[in-house]
């Protein structure tokens, strides 16, 4: 097998040319991908090749997918998946260089940006099978191009690629050597039920808060963390906004001196902290304060229910929808583990998409399962960012300061390939010229420094 492929990697042009190309399509034609697999396009893309195929895995699905191969002398011998936001549905040309990159639409070109797929296949498709078939299909490829199965294999993604990552690392452990997941879409039943809660709550009270009240709320619940909180925090952001009695009523106080008419609120306010429980199962975690809680969105399709809006859902029909949605993995990492995966997952503490409580809650499931923090560290690092919302930036008390975290993918690979544990992981300061440095939990500290790392 090792004679078999040295003699295919020396067929390989170093770098492919125009005139190379039908031989090269015609080599990556014959690889047999499964699920209705079909390589529409090879073509150069600089230096690189650029291998674009569907998959059909049922009557109803069309996933389309782009590889990026480079050449042979460059190939590091690894394998990079990336992932996608919301509800995909678009595709891209992912290339750094040196690795073979795969991404895919997860299935759902067909159906309207951010609008949930109502068909069930579809949804498969979405929700793990598209990167799994990718994933397959592209290293078979790689294999076909390079003659040789890639050596690592990793994959990189946030909100909902996030998910696609902990969905990898649930159901198909083999796929991937190391995991990047940041800010994910661990629950879809989340962001649903926060938005029905809302809606609740408004015809409950029947009042609600104005964009101007808000805006008030966020400013006093940041007034009164800036008396405790380290300097480098103070008017940008909430250090530790988990909520305690004692810190919701030096909240409260803060916020009705600073606006009394605010004071028939309290109730109101203090129940958006609460857990939403549905037949005794948690389905949406709390606000942490200083979080944006005006425009609780949501994915899910009223008319997937058969409603005409969110509004007329009852706590049946959240279920219902949670049954065959298949967008919730399981918190079982044990055979990633067990086969020496790694994975590094952060959740922002200013996140109004994905709820860092609910990222920790999962975390913390895990981490029961390996017997504590101290063991899941040594495969799963996991960090509350504060500051930090879904994007670079946000609608929370410190407005999203935070940003990108630096350096992500070489500690997955120095993790996976050298052994070297990620350690503290550094995140862009938005318009600062500094950095916010977050240690791993247990303990997760959190402090800052000039902007030294930025250029990196």
């Amino acid at each position: 097998m090792v004679i078999a492929a040295l003699l295919i990697a020396t067929l390989l042009p170093l770098s492919p040319t125009e005139s190379d190309l039908p031989a090269l399509s015609d080599r990556l034609r014959a690889v047999k991908l499964d699920d209705g697999g079909e390589i529409t396009l090879v073509e150069r893309r600089g230096d690189a090749l650029r291998v674009v195929f569907t998959l059909a895995p049922t009557p109803k699905s069309f996933i389309r997918c782009e590889l990026g191969l480079p050449p042979p002398e460059k190939w590091d011998g690894r394998l990079w998946g990336y992932g996608n936001g919301g509800w995909g549905g678009a595709v891209s040309f992912h290339y750094n260089g040196t690795s073979a990159c795969i991404h895919s639409d997860l299935g759902t070109s067909k159906s309207p940006l951010n609008e949930t797929p109502t068909d069930r296949e579809i949804l498969r498709d979405y929700a793990w099978r598209a990167t799994h078939l990718m994933t397959v299909a592209a290293k078979r490829l790689v294999e076909a191009y390079y003659g040789r199965r890639p050596d690592k294999c990793y994959f990189s993604g946030a909100s909902c690629g996030g998910l696609q990552g902990v969905q990898e690392a649930t159901r198909f452990p083999d796929d991937y050597d190391g995991i990047i997941s940041e800010v994910p879409g661990i629950t879809e039943r989340s962001r649903s039920s926060n938005a029905w809660r809302h809606m609740r709550l408004k015809k409950k009270y029947g009042k609600w808060f104005s964009k101007d009240e808000i805006a008030a709320v966020r400013d006093a619940e940041l007034a009164y963390f800036a008396k405790t909180d380290p300097e480098f925090a103070r008017g940008h952001f909430i250090v530790d906004p988990y909520p305690t009695k004692e810190k919701l009523d030096g909240c409260w106080s803060e916020i009705v001196e600073r606006n009394p008419v605010l004071a028939d609120r309290e109730q109101l306010w203090r129940e958006l902290f609460d857990p939403l429980v549905v037949n005794g199962e948690p389905y949406a975690a709390g606000r942490l304060i200083g979080v944006e809680f005006a425009g609780a969105w949501s994915f899910i399709a009223p008319k997937y229910l058969g409603l005409r809006n969110l509004a007329e859902a009852t706590e049946a029909d959240l279920t219902a929808y949670a049954s065959v949605a298949e967008v919730f993995p399981l918190a079982d990492l044990t055979a990633f583990r067990s086969r020496g995966g790694k994975i590094i997952m952060y959740g922002g503490l200013e996140d109004t998409s994905c709820p860092e409580l609910e990222i920790r809650e999962y975390y913390k499931a895990i981490a029961r399962q390996c017997g504590g923090e101290s063991e899941a560290s040594r495969f799963f690092a996991y960090y509350s960012v504060p500051g930090r919302s879904h994007g670079a930036r946000g609608e929370s008390a410190g407005a999203g300061n935070i940003g990108q975290p630096i350096g992500l993918a070489e500690k997955i690979v120095d993790w996976v390939e050298k052994g070297v544990t990620p350690g503290a992981v550094s995140f862009k300061w938005n318009n600062e010229p500094k950095v916010l440095v977050v240690s791993p939990h247990p303990g997760c500290t959190v402090f800052c420094k000039d902007g030294e790392e930025m250029a990196k």
